[in-house]
Formats: C-alpha cells, sequence, structure tokens
C-alpha cells in the first residue's frame, strides 16, 4: 500500500494494527519517519505485529517494527541507529547482558531491515 511517494506498507501489514504497538515504539517510530522525510529517504513498513512462529516475542506483542533498508545509505543508516539508539536506549531490548537497544539494522532472512524494538517494561508514565 502507498501512502505516499516515500512511505509504503508491505501488502500483508495491516496498518491498523499500529493502533495496538506499545506507545514508546510509536514514537520512536514516527522519529524514525521524521529523519526519514528530512533527508528524503523511503519508508517501507515491512512487519509490525506478525503472529507468525518464526517471528519473536516482539513483534507477536506489539513491541517491533520492522522498516526495509532499501534506499538508504551506509551515511543515512549509520546516522538513524546512533541517534535511536542514543536517545531510546533505556526503552530497547536485547540478550541478556548485552548493550539494549531500540533500533538494530541486520538481516534476518529476509534481506537488509532496520528492527524497531523496546522491552516488556517500556511504558508512558501517567
Amino acid at each position: 500500500m502507498e501512502l505516499n511517494k516515500n512511505f509504503t506498507i508491505k501488502p500483508e501489514v495491516c496498518l491498523n494494527d499500529l493502533m495496538e504497538i506499545n506507545p514508546i515504539l510509536g514514537i520512536i517510530f514516527f522519529y524514525f519517519i521524521g529523519y526519514a522525510r528530512n533527508h528524503n529517504l523511503p519508508v517501507k513498513v515491512t512487519s509490525i505485529i506478525d503472529n507468525h512462529p518464526r517471528k519473536t516475542s516482539t513483534h507477536i506483542e506489539g513491541r517491533a517494527i520492522d522498516i526495509s533498508a532499501r534506499g538508504w545509505s551506509d551515511l543515512h543508516i549509520s546516522r538513524i541507529v546512533y541517534k535511536i539508539n542514543s536517545t531510546y536506549r533505556d526503552y530497547g531490548t536485547g540478550p541478556v547482558n548485552k548493550i539494549k537497544q531500540a533500533i538494530v539494522f541486520h538481516d534476518a532472512g529476509s534481506g537488509k531491515h532496520f528492527h524497531l524494538q523496546v522491552n516488556k517494561l517500556a511504558t508512558l508514565e501517567d
């Protein structure tokens, strides 16, 4: 689904799933979108909430969003990873005894992409 020339969603991804994600993840996602817009970079959401057995609990629980890295230069990849992790690391997740990350750039078998993620305790203060 094309929402505009720089913001698209993979056909099997449900846009309404954004209403079910963790609110902190939403803040990080919109930070990502703002960076992309300011640098005229594409945002193609490839996964939000996904109950596929291969997916991690972060996707099943609405604590992760995947975004394709196609069209992003190494410079912008490095910058967005640095900016999000330096700003939102406390909300990030990852393996026990490792540095937590709110964004990971990797290829988990389906192509290079950004994986935005938050931990189970990430909440907005009332």
